[in-house]
């Protein structure tokens, strides 16, 4: 069996990833409307991770999201940058609506993408984390000084 590629397993990761972020936007959002409008702490919650959610269902290949194309694409990546750059800081009736009517459909539809996926690369590993740039992030991690 050949070695996945970094872009193959990259995408098996960020579909794992994107379904942890919808299944805490649904815990969270289990608190009901009112607790979104009202409670800064679910709020900031949800809107973190559909913003993340929404992140890398962007990032995912074409061909992928070309087989789910009853789900609204643009929308998420609107979603998203609304979400991202504070306009306004997200009409929160409209995420709301988003969350209830498009959430389950959108966690079915990542489950068939990595099952697709899966068949297409099955030697691709969702557990194996995406390298940075070209080699060992290590390098990249503050060392704590010796302390004496």
């Amino acid at each position: 069996m050949t070695s996945p590629s970094r872009r193959e397993n990259l995408t098996q990761w960020r579909i794992k990833v994107a379904l942890q972020y919808a299944e805490r936007i649904r815990t969270k959002s289990q608190f009901g409307e009112d607790s979104y409008r009202n409670d800064i702490d679910i709020q900031e919650s949800i809107d973190f991770n559909l913003e993340h959610l929404a992140e890398e269902i962007t990032k995912l290949p074409q061909w992928l999201r070309n087989s789910e194309r009853q789900l609204p694409w643009n929308e998420i990546s609107e979603m998203r940058n609304v979400l991202a750059h504070e306009y306004t800081y997200g009409d929160r009736a409209l995420i709301w609506k988003f969350i209830q009517g498009r959430l389950t459909s959108l966690e079915h539809a990542l489950h068939r993408m990595a099952a697709e996926h899966k068949q297409r690369f099955p030697e691709a590993d969702p557990d194996q984390p995406p390298r940075i740039g070209r080699g060992d992030v290590s390098r990249y991690v503050r060392k704590p000084k010796d302390t004496p």
